[in-house]
């Protein structure tokens, strides 16, 4: 059992099940209340039952990580370190099948437990654990409260060496992407920026593969939305890398981690293609992976990548219904922050559809979910279909003053246009494509322009035409993703 404990730690998972299995049969031949080294046979199945219970978990087997650490618990009592790293575990198996109740009461005990041996590892994840409930309540700002403690936790807790620079413990790594995320909905993309690179820095000394590639994505999240393209370029490259070199020293279970991180790379590459507007390969891509029954028909995916690629090809019927049903499965599981998300979305989707009346009710239950919190990137990301629709809201007196703030993020996403644009071109926009660019990406149409500058709609048409030809675009997405 020892060694199994040893080889957990190091994360070689297919050894640990050979180990585990010969440690069962030499408990069951020896029938014994003690074990052949003195200890009690008890206490041999507890820590046998608690590391069954850590490699369920490694796989996201969460009914069975249930039912095995509370066995374990049972069995090895208040244990002080492996009582803690039991607890961790419920905890993240609970929150990952969407009982927040019990999760939130397993992360507090096991957050009580972990400080009063001083186990850090445990209540680190646990604390992190925790915010992430909040988040995923849509309360952004009691989650970045937890995620600050548990970094502040991770500080005080290193014990540098001698002539060391004091740094957290490594596990402090998904305490600063809780951080980054926060950051990131709030619009304050320096900070978001700040913590995702610290979070990949503790990450690589830690050694967990999910949690630096959970890391590496929210960076490539707030690098393209700072519209760092050379930045996310590099970051996908670092995955990619890091997946390479990963796959042949994986074992069955890491392997599957290894897998789940192809997709989440994948799915981010298409989202990228559809922000460039690349539709056919992200077309294609996805046809494939459809073909080659990896994923449903209606699954919405992460980034979103089919109902936007839906929207682009005008198919607006087809990206409500994916968007009504993955709203349900939000709702559901009681998940705000997605529901805030997919709310977003299909009132976009709505709006395109040309039901504007329906996409402004979409909207306000949006808004009234995400004000408490202070989202802001949740609507920005959409673009210009939210920006005419949030304009649409604020002439309808809908949450005026948080409506403000949000169509002054989309104006400010205008203001913040690559200064290297004009510079990178074969032939510089004029001051005037300039203008009329930055009134395309705050989500004016070509009537408003014109009313906007008070000229014809007919001169807005040349020079949208012009400025096309320049970036070498086809639409008005392309041409704002394109500056």
């Amino acid at each position: 059992v020892t060694k199994a404990w040893a080889l957990l730690i190091k994360a070689q998972f297919d050894q640990v099940e050979a180990c585990i299995e010969a440690a069962e049969t030499a408990l069951t031949a020896g029938a014994e209340a003690r074990s052949p080294t003195g200890r009690p046979a008890q206490e041999i199945r507890g820590h046998i039952t608690a590391v069954q219970a850590i490699m369920a978990g490694n796989v996201g087997d969460d009914p069975r990580t249930i039912v095995l650490s509370r066995q374990a618990l049972e069995l090895v009592g208040k244990d002080g370190l492996l009582y803690s790293t039991l607890l961790m575990g419920l905890g993240e198996a609970y929150a990952r099948s969407d009982d927040t109740d019990a999760a939130r009461r397993v992360f507090s005990e096991a957050i009580a437990a972990g400080k009063e041996i001083e186990n850090v590892v445990p209540s680190l994840v646990a604390m992190s654990g925790l915010g992430w409930l909040y988040l995923h309540m849509g309360d952004l700002h009691r989650a970045a409260e937890i995620g600050k403690q548990a970094v502040q936790f991770g500080i005080d807790a290193c014990v540098p060496h001698d002539g060391e620079q004091k740094r957290p413990v490594p596990a402090t790594g998904i305490s600063y992407t809780l951080l980054c995320l926060c950051h990131y909905q709030w619009n304050d993309l320096d900070a978001a920026l700040l913590y995702a690179n610290e979070a990949i820095e503790c990450c690589k000394r830690w050694g967990h593969i999910g949690n630096l590639v959970e890391s590496y994505l929210l960076l490539a999240i707030v690098q393209g939305a700072r519209g760092d393209a050379a930045g996310l370029d590099q970051t996908t490259a670092a995955l990619w890398h890091l997946v390479k070199s990963t796959q042949g020293r994986a074992g069955r279970v890491l392997s599957l981690a290894v897998e789940q991180t192809i997709r989440q790379l994948e799915s981010l590459q298409a989202s990228i293609w559809l922000s460039r507007g690349e539709t056919d390969a992200a077309a294609q891509w996805l046809a494939r992976k459809v073909e080659e029954g990896r994923l449903l028909g209606d699954d919405p995916l992460p980034y979103m990548i089919r109902p936007r690629l839906l929207l682009v090809q005008g198919k607006h019927d087809e990206a409500k219904r994916i968007m009504e049903s993955a709203l349900v499965w939000a709702e559901t599981r009681h998940r705000i922050d997605v529901v805030i998300h997919r709310l977003a979305m299909l009132a976009c989707v709505q709006v395109e559809a040309g039901d504007v009346g329906q996409a402004l009710s979409t909207l306000e239950r949006a808004l009234q979910l995400a004000e408490p919190g202070g989202y802001i990137r949740v609507f920005v990301d959409r673009g210009k279909s939210m920006a005419a629709l949030l304009r649409q809201a604020a002439a309808r007196g809908l949450a005026p003053d948080y409506v403000s703030t949000l169509l002054e993020a989309f104006r400010a996403r205008t203001r913040d246009l690559s200064p290297t644009l004009v510079r990178t071109l074969v032939e510089p926009l004029s001051d005037r494509e300039l203008e009329i660019l930055r009134l395309i990406a705050a989500g004016l149409s070509n009537r408003e322009i014109a009313d906007t500058l008070v000229v014809s709609i007919n001169t807005v048409k040349t020079h949208v035409r012009r400025l096309y030809g320049k970036l070498s675009v086809n639409s008005r997405l392309q041409a704002v993703e394109r500056a």
